[in-house]
């Protein structure tokens, strides 16, 4: 990469950290709102369902974390954290919560 490239790439995440960096859910937010946020950026459209798909290739959904031999521990744990955030995004997405929401509470635009 150049350098000329290396500060673009710089300046991009400055500003990508900059805009989401301070981003915090809304006060009340449950796990139906994750539940519905999750399941509506996943599974509602083609672009979210090939995001997923995307994810579950790399970040070892499929296959073991076990990557090459002799074993390095350091590369296993850096296979199962990202490992363990596809396996987050399925549990909340896939797994309703066992409360039903408060219709009052509910944070997000549907409403059951």
């Amino acid at each position: 990469m150049s350098e000329e490239n290396a500060d673009a790439a710089l300046k991009e995440m400055d500003a990508f950290l900059e805009l989401y960096g301070g981003l915090t859910l809304p006060e009340g937010y449950s796990a139906w709102d994750a539940y519905r946020d999750f399941r509506n950026t996943f599974l509602e459209s083609d672009h979210g369902r090939r995001t997923l798909k995307v994810l579950m290739d790399d970040c070892f959904m499929r296959k073991s974390t076990l990557l090459g031999r002799p074993i390095d521990s350091l590369r296993v744990a850096a296979a199962e954290g990202q490992r363990n955030v596809i396996l987050k995004i399925f549990n909340t997405m896939l797994e309703e919560p066992k409360e039903k929401p408060d219709r009052q509470n509910v944070t997000g635009q549907e409403q059951e």
